[in-house]
């Protein structure tokens, strides 16, 4: 940490729209460094102590200062495997009711008549 200016390179951009907002801004977690669900700048601003501006700084890959920016998602257990789960239930009740609709439509004698 240094007390001198600091030039920072990158380019301007703006969060990922979350979609569905689950739980708290600014995370549930009050310890540091903090994980957060989705950007939402007046919480954020509130909770850091100062006004932010609504953009994000993506830090060039060359720069020598900042985060480490080679890094994969957690998504929580929602990665490829799950979604290959659901896509070989879907393929199996496919054919789960083409075996039904071929064993339905196979014409059966008609019952004979009761005299």
């Amino acid at each position: 940490m240094t007390a001198e200016p600091v030039t920072v390179k990158g380019r301007i951009a703006q969060p990922a729209n979350p979609g569905i907002r689950l739980g708290e801004p600014g995370g549930a977690d009050r310890n540091w460094p903090r994980v957060i669900q989705y950007v939402d700048y007046p919480p954020l601003s509130t909770i850091l102590g100062y006004p932010l501006k609504p953009v994000i700084i993506l830090l060039d890959p060359q720069a020598d200062q900042g985060y480490w920016r080679d890094w994969q998602p957690n998504f929580g257990g929602i990665g490829p495997e799950r979604h290959q789960g659901y896509a070989v239930q879907w393929f199996a009740l496919l054919a789960a009711l083409v075996i039904l609709y071929i064993a339905a439509g196979i014409r059966r004698e008609p019952p004979s008549e009761v005299k």
